[in-house]
């Protein structure tokens, strides 16, 4: 992983782990840490969990990604998108900060609607993660992995130009019904798109790498 991106998750880990202790000294002792799907509390814990659970998931999820670029078979796999590699890492550990923020001031008591919110986070990293898509190269870390496109570049890169469209179609899908329709609209959409990809990316995979009339395996 690039130096600049390194420094840029070390930042954004530092700074979320230093707004949790802000957070746990000024937050009631008890306080809301989960929501239903109407945005209602139905969990009440201490102020710790809610300031350093997601810092720690973060920071988790981070050094486990870093690692994994930093192994040397892995690290030859994504040398070919080692920008997009480092920017999607970015986009992740950013969301799960806008989610610690979003909880955060819900329960230093100012009105966010969590739900929305958190709705509206899952939509943009969809967008985000489908429009980078098309420019991560065949790997066997992240992207769409089915014995179809890890066999073949060709299937590989035609299923995810197409899967990425496809999921920043899905996002905007999500954000637009999480602004206009009843939360369970919302919360099926999100289920159901992301079955639908899935069943969506084998079946397309094992379709294109039919049609090829030598398709050739990673092996050989």
């Amino acid at each position: 992983m690039k130096t600049l991106h390194l420094v840029t998750l070390a930042i954004m880990v530092v700074g979320d782990v230093l707004l949790g202790f802000y957070a746990n000294g000024i937050l009631p002792r008890k306080v809301p840490v989960h929501w239903n799907l109407q945005g209602e509390a139905d969990r009440i814990g201490t102020a710790w969990e809610l300031a350093f659970t997601l810092p720690i998931v973060a920071a988790c999820l981070a050094g486990l990604l870093i690692l994994l670029s930093a192994i040397p078979s892995v690290a030859a796999s994504i040398s070919k998108f080692q920008t997009i590699y480092g920017r999607l890492t970015i986009a992740v550990v950013a969301a799960l900060i806008a989610i610690h923020a979003t909880v955060l001031l819900n329960a230093a008591g100012h009105p966010v609607p969590v739900d929305k919110v958190m709705m509206t986070i899952s939509g943009t990293i969809i967008v985000v993660l489908g429009n980078w898509m098309g420019k991560v190269r065949r790997n066997g870390v992240m992207g769409i992995r089915t014995p179809w496109t890890l066999a073949n570049d060709i299937v590989w890169e035609r299923t995810h130009r197409v899967g990425g469209g496809l999921m920043v179609i899905y996002g905007i899908g999500i954000l637009i019904a999480t602004w206009t329709s009843p939360p369970l609209i919302a919360i099926t959409l999100l289920i159901a798109g992301a079955l639908s990809l899935s069943i969506w990316s084998f079946v397309y995979s094992r379709r294109i790498y039919r049609s090829l009339p030598h398709a050739v395996d990673a092996a050989s």
